[in-house]
């Protein structure tokens, strides 16, 4: 299978497992929709994607990795948001250390986190 953009981050070189850059907060498209579209993606029967970023060939189950990072994100903030917690609350407590051996983790954490807010507050 071949798909281009959303499924591996333009950060991702050989291995799937990178924070995305979250693209001016997530190309300014729901995350729900994005969600929906990895959803879609896993219900096609393949065994390789190659996608429009990266250098490595992907599984499905790296799909389902990277779609399950997003409900991780989506899941972490929508609660902090429902407890009242600031975006600057929200930087320093959710952790996402499930994700700390991915690259860019350091770089991206609090960019991910300020880019879901955004767009889950721009989404309702």
């Amino acid at each position: 299978m071949f798909a281009t953009e959303f499924l591996a981050d333009a950060l991702v070189t050989t291995d799937i497992r990178s924070l995305p850059s979250a693209c001016g907060p997530f190309d300014n498209s729901p995350l729900y929709e994005w969600l929906k579209s990895y959803r879609t993606v896993e219900a096609i029967d393949f065994d390789v994607l190659a996608a429009g970023h990266g250098t490595g060939l992907f599984s499905k189950a790296d799909v389902t990795m990277t779609r399950v990072f997003f409900e991780d994100l989506i899941g972490a903030v929508t609660a902090a948001m429902h407890q009242g917690k600031s975006l600057e609350e929200m930087e320093k407590t959710i952790l996402l250390e499930k994700y700390k051996d991915w690259a860019h983790y350091e770089r991206l954490r609090v960019y991910n986190i300020r880019s879901a807010y955004q767009n889950l507050q721009r989404y309702r």
